[in-house]
C-alpha cells in the first residue's frame, strides 16, 4: 500500500493503481479493515488522477464504511478522500466542507502529518478554482507546519 502511494506522489499513476488494486485486494483477503481503508482511500485519489471519477467515488464510499469508528485518522484520510471525488465531481460546496473539515479534524488532533496531506488537497481545490489568495493563506499555514518541506 505505501509503495503505491509512493508511487503515485512520484508521478508513477499507472504502476500505482496496479500496486494499490493489489494491494486492496490482499487487504480484503486477509481482513485487514485498519489498512483497508487506507487503500482504498489511496486508490481513489489516484483514480481521481486518472479520471476514473465513478470508481474513485465507489472506493471511497467503501474506505468509509470499512474504516472503524476509533480510528479517527483513517476517519477523517476517507473523509478527505471523498472530498477529492467530490471536488472532481464538480460537488465544490460538499468536497470544500469535507477538505476543510479534515484539515481541522487532523489540527484539533496534533496529527501534523494528515494535516499537511489535507492542506494540499484543500490548496488545490481552491487554487482550481481561481481563489488564489485563500489557496496562498493555506500555503502558508503549511509553512509553519513544515518550513523544510511545504513549498
Amino acid at each position: 500500500m505505501y509503495l503505491g502511494r509512493l508511487l503515485g506522489a512520484s508521478g508513477r499513476i499507472d504502476e500505482s493503481e496496479t500496486i494499490l488494486r493489489e494491494s486492496v485486494r490482499t487487504l480484503k483477503h486477509v481482513g485487514d479493515r485498519g489498512h483497508l481503508c487506507e487503500a482504498q482511500r489511496f486508490l481513489s485519489q489516484i483514480l481521481v488522477s486518472r479520471g476514473k471519477v465513478d470508481e474513485a467515488e465507489r472506493l471511497a464510499l467503501q474506505a468509509m464504511e470499512t474504516v472503524g469508528p476509533e480510528d479517527q485518522l483513517s476517519v477523517w484520510t476517507t473523509r478527505m478522500a471523498l472530498g477529492v471525488v467530490r471536488a472532481a465531481q464538480g460537488r465544490d460546496a460538499e468536497a470544500e466542507q469535507l477538505l476543510a473539515e479534515s484539515v481541522e479534524a487532523f489540527a484539533d488532533n496534533g496529527m501534523r502529518y494528515a494535516e499537511l496531506q489535507a492542506l494540499e488537497q484543500l490548496t488545490r481545490f481552491l487554487r482550481e478554482r481561481g481563489r488564489d489568495g485563500e489557496a496562498r493563506r493555506q500555503d502558508e499555514r503549511a509553512h509553519a507546519l513544515a518550513p523544510s518541506i511545504a513549498a
